[in-house]
């Protein structure tokens, strides 16, 4: 029963991530559309090379972070599924 619990708890992180996801790409599509360019050629032309690095380490960590609990879900369904002795 705990299992299951567990599995509804990061289920609510799964969609918690996919609304920041959502609002994210939806301000990222507006900065495209007003400008004409996307984010990471504005990054470049208005940021110092350090920054950009900076920026380029975050979105990486973010990618890593974002596929966390989905990693995380599947073991916790798997565990279920197999008897480990």
């Amino acid at each position: 029963m705990l299992a299951v619990y567990n599995s509804f708890q990061l289920l609510w992180v799964v969609l918690i991530g996919l609304v920041f996801a959502l609002i994210i790409q939806y301000l990222a599509a507006n900065l495209g559309v007003s400008t004409g360019k996307h984010l990471s050629e504005l990054c470049k032309a208005e940021y110092p090379k350090l920054v950009k690095y900076y920026l380029w380490l975050l979105a990486e960590i973010a990618v890593i972070v974002a596929d966390i609990p989905d990693g995380l879900l599947h073991a916790n369904r798997t565990q279920g599924q197999y008897k480990y002795t």
